[in-house]
This record gives structure tokens, C-alpha cells and sequence, in this order.
């Protein structure tokens, strides 16, 4: 009999494109894994955590921050299992070619645009530019309007840079902006969107692990040459009809590292992300990243 396996997620995206392609190719199947993936995540993926805690699910999928602050403050002791995205795959966009090569300080003096629900994005960012040394006082930021009003207000001429996801940032292009940088090459790896679970169903040949397996030989038939059939098995998934824009959105994931090989977390890269998380206030200590993940497959 198969084990059943709860999965509460982040709205559905793009570079989740490996979750669908285990579905739509029966990887689960092949591992004896009967996988849900029905469990409400509530309003902006509010409930995910929660959702393990309550024992409603088994796996989240979303944001390494969300387990790490639960831990932080003894809510609940999560861990996280897989990083599905290895590097943020948002897009600077900017109304202007730029004049020089891009250096984070060209956003000193300038208005920068992110939509709502982009408290990670902007923790993240804002590691990143006190990393390379930005003056944040010098740079203004509009947040937490919806993507479609941003983008409206966008249109009628605020802001001088937007921080879009890739499908977003596209169509800004063909109305005439232009990429101002990648996250994934610009600010560097980072564990962006994970799995998690209850740490203490997390051990060899749990079925939490045969899930990561599925999951990781789903990114490998990916990488091996199949991101056209990745494209239409996304583009179905999310009910977009144009499978070219959803190809260009996959080769983005492809070329820029977000989705790799194995889906091991990278301890350096989430140390680095955690002490951001420190220093913007979400964390009050630094987690025990060497022993807080789950074994390698």
C-alpha cells in the first residue's frame, strides 16, 4: 500500500515546474508514494506552516524563512528537506537601459517598485544591498500594492525600477523596459523556495525522502533536455496559453541556476540568507543551519 503524502503549497508558479512534471510523470507513483496536494494554504500561503503544525500536511513547499522563525521562537520544530529554487529567479526591471554595467548602487536616488506579498523579496533585497554597500536612505521603495496595480501604476510612469517575477518582468520588456539585472546572477545562491517538515519526520527512507527523490529526478529530466515538454506541462498547469512565454520563463529557471541537480541545501548559501533574516529583525539567533537539514538522498 502506498504512503500517503500531504502537501500544502505556495501559489502555484513556474519554478515549481518540478513538482508538476513528477505529477504529470508519475515519479510518486514509481517511489509508492500517494501524493495530496489539495491542503488549503490559506491567504498568501499564510497557513503553510501551520498546516504541519495542526498535522494537516506533511510537506510545505515555500519560503526557508517560515520554518526557521517557527523554530526560532519554539512554535514548532520544522526542518527543511529540499530546495526546489537555488537562486531567486525575480527580474530587475528598468524603465531605462542603463548607462553602465549594473552595480546594486544605481538604485541610490531612484524609486523601486514591489508588488504585495513580497516580504521575503524585500528582507532578501534588502540584505543584498547592505551587502554591496547601498545607502538605503537614498533609495526610495513603494511596497504591498497588488501586482496588477503596481504594474498599472508602473504603465503611467512611478518608479524607475520593478522587482518582478520572470513571466512579469517579460511582458514589461515587450511594452518596452528593459533587465536591469537577474537576481539569480546579481545577488547571488540563496535556498529560495524549499520543502519542509516536522523535523521528526525526517530520516532515511521516510516517505518525506522518497518524496525529495521524486522531486529531484523530476529537476533531472527537466535539465536533460526536456524544457519544451516543461513548458506545456506548466502552461496546463497554470492554465497559461502561451507555452512560448512559459518556455522562455523555463530556460530563465534553466540557465540561471535556480533549478540544479540536487536539491541538497547549500549550508553556506543559507547561512548567508539567515543572517539577514537576523539582522532585518525575523530572527532573534542564528539557526543551527549544519544540523538543522535533512540527510542527503
Amino acid at each position: 500500500m502506498a504512503d500517503r503524502i500531504r502537501v500544502t503549497e505556495s501559489s502555484p508558479a513556474a519554478k515549481f515546474a518540478p513538482q508538476y512534471v513528477a505529477q504529470e510523470l508519475g515519479f510518486f507513483d514509481e517511489l509508492d508514494l500517494d501524493v495530496v496536494f489539495n491542503i488549503d494554504a490559506g491567504p498568501a500561503g499564510s497557513w503553510l506552516a501551520d498546516n504541519l503544525v495542526q498535522n494537516r500536511a506533511d510537506i510545505a513547499l515555500g519560503g526557508i524563512w517560515l520554518p526557521f522563525a517557527y523554530h526560532d521562537l519554539n512554535i514548532a520544530n520544522l526542518a527543511p528537506v529540499a530546495a526546489v529554487c537555488h537562486r531567486n529567479p525575480a527580474f530587475l526591471v528598468s524603465r531605462r537601459p542603463l548607462e553602465c554595467v549594473f552595480d546594486w548602487r544605481v538604485l541610490e536616488g531612484k524609486k523601486v517598485l514591489l508588488s504585495l506579498a513580497a516580504t521575503s523579496q524585500w528582507m532578501f533585497l534588502e540584505g543584498v544591498l547592505l551587502e554591496h554597500g547601498v545607502d538605503l536612505s537614498k533609495v526610495k521603495f513603494v511596497r504591498d500594492l497588488h501586482i496588477e496595480t503596481m504594474r498599472g501604476l508602473w504603465t503611467s510612469g512611478l518608479g524607475d525600477f520593478f522587482l518582478a517575477e520572470p513571466g512579469t518582468a517579460f511582458a514589461m520588456v515587450e511594452q518596452g523596459a528593459t533587465i536591469a539585472a537577474t537576481l539569480a546572477e546579481a545577488a547571488g545562491p540563496v535556498p529560495w523556495s524549499v520543502y519542509y517538515a516536522r523535523a521528526g519526520d525526517i530520516y532515511p527512507e521516510a516517505p518525506v525522502m522518497r518524496f525529495k527523490s521524486a522531486i529531484e529526478k523530476s529537476v533531472n529530466w527537466i535539465l536533460d533536455g526536456n524544457q519544451n515538454d516543461t513548458a506545456k506541462i506548466v502552461a496546463r498547469r497554470l492554465g497559461a496559453f502561451d507555452v512560448a512565454r512559459m518556455g522562455d520563463i523555463v530556460q530563465h529557471l534553466i540557465t540561471s541556476g535556480t533549478w540544479q541537480r540536487s536539491l541538497d541545501i547549500d549550508v553556506e548559501a543559507t547561512a548567508r540568507y539567515a543572517m539577514m533574516m537576523v539582522n532585518y529583525g525575523l530572527l532573534q539567533n542564528m539557526p543551527d543551519i549544519k544540523s538543522g537539514f535533512a540527510p542527503a538522498i
